[in-house]
């Protein structure tokens, strides 16, 4: 009986360590979707994200706004860092606001849910920031799948990527739609499911199964001595 005790021990001590404590991960804003790519073809200046709107759907704008590019960060006589944007030249006629493959259309230029959407980078090293008036966990329950649209300054599609298949959980970092070259990913913050469901399975074993021994061991007691 020891020796099994111990041995659950030492199993439930190995899956604390492997899995993630959510007390001790960092808490994003829901409100702020990023988007973040490596090997964009030459030329773009930012990268759209495309969605598969509803004929129904209540969100759709036939036009918002172009996207704001950070073109000076300085800082002033009080010390404080100052920063000036300005919008990229993109109509209700650019390539990327008349854009429709296979029902996919721009999030940003398209969808009353989007306040604003900010371009940091220059170099494309990027991790642009679009700030929500709802939550990524509902845009993603809205939406499922994602495309990225590669586009230069001017609105002009460089390329398109495959559309996402479900969510990576990460405890680390924010909530984005994320690309590398024609691959498309949707990072949800927080952890699995599945995840969640190891440490309970082992804690409802390590309870489990020595009370359950205790029960057999006290009815055959009484059998016995009957």
């Amino acid at each position: 009986m020891k020796r099994f005790l111990y041995i659950i021990l030492a199993v439930l001590t190995v899956f604390s360590a492997a899995v993630p404590v959510t007390a001790f991960a960092l808490d994003f804003d829901p409100h702020y979707l990023y988007v973040e790519c490596e090997n964009a073809p030459e030329g773009t200046v930012y990268a759209d994200v495309l969605v598969k709107f509803k004929d129904n759907d209540s969100g759709y704008r036939d036009f918002t706004s172009p996207p704001e590019r950070l073109e000076k960060k300085y800082t002033d006589s009080t010390g404080n860092t100052r920063y000036i944007f300005k919008k990229l030249n993109i109509t209700e006629n650019s390539e990327i606001a008349v854009l429709n493959i296979d029902g996919y259309s721009s999030l940003t230029l398209h969808s009353g849910e989007v306040k604003k959407f900010t371009i940091y980078k220059e170099d494309y090293m990027c991790s642009d920031e679009i700030s929500l008036e709802c939550n990524a966990e509902d845009l993603y329950k809205k939406y499922k799948n994602f495309r990225i649209a590669y586009v230069d300054g001017n609105g002009k599609v460089l390329q398109i990527t495959n559309k996402s298949h479900g969510k990576n959980y990460d405890l680390d970092n924010p909530y984005a739609v994320t690309a590398d070259g024609d691959s498309t990913s949707f990072r949800y913050w927080g952890i699995s499911p599945f995840e969640l469901a190891i440490p309970v399975c082992i804690l409802v074993l390590v309870a489990g199964v020595p009370a359950f021994i205790v029960i057999k061991n006290t009815f055959s007691y009484f059998i016995n001595k009957e």
